[in-house]
């Protein structure tokens, strides 16, 4: 279709953009994507992306004590391993004192 290209961008414009525009800052990504204040622990599926943003709010000690949450007995061990390696990381920019890049 010769249209479909224009259509689409016309799409994007129209119900795209405004839809990004709601949530875009770091904050509105930790309430509103990865649920700062509502997460449930190791059962959260954004565990890894609340903490990497709440780093780059500067909020590592918040960032960390996500991870000091019970770990559930039926997690996925690729899961665990990935959020362990998060937290690692997270650790050593501690350690480090390591300032965000925001």
């Amino acid at each position: 279709d010769p249209n479909g290209p224009a259509e689409v961008a016309e799409l994007v414009r129209v119900h795209a953009i405004p839809w990004f525009d709601r949530v875009r800052t770091l904050e509105d990504q930790a309430e509103k994507w990865f649920g700062r204040r509502a997460y449930v622990g190791w059962s959260s599926p954004n565990l890894g992306a609340l903490a990497m943003t709440l780093y780059r709010l500067g909020e590592l000690d918040e960032a960390l004590a996500i991870f000091d949450a019970p770990m559930r007995r039926t997690a996925s061990p690729d899961y665990v391993a990935s959020l362990r390696c998060i937290e690692a990381w997270l650790r050593e920019q501690k350690a480090l004192g390591s300032p965000p890049s925001r």
